[in-house]
């Protein structure tokens, strides 16, 4: 994912502007999810960390092994 070159590179807004695209496309990839709430973690924006968490943990508790 082209998103975590990004983050590698410190890039902030390139990151998360994939990272939601990725989700616009594909609003059920869980790992797009977890990646955006290491994302807003590490910004400090906890209440969006939290929601895109919880998010991913619906998905992958909704999917079949």
């Amino acid at each position: 994912m082209i998103a975590l070159i990004y983050a590698e590179l410190g890039n902030k807004n390139k990151t998360e502007t994939f990272l939601v695209q990725a989700l616009e496309v594909d609003p059920q990839f869980a790992r797009a999810w977890y990646n955006l709430s290491l994302f807003y973690a590490e910004q400090n924006k906890l209440d969006k960390a939290i929601d895109s968490i919880e998010k991913a943990e619906v998905i992958e508790d909704n999917t079949p092994n």
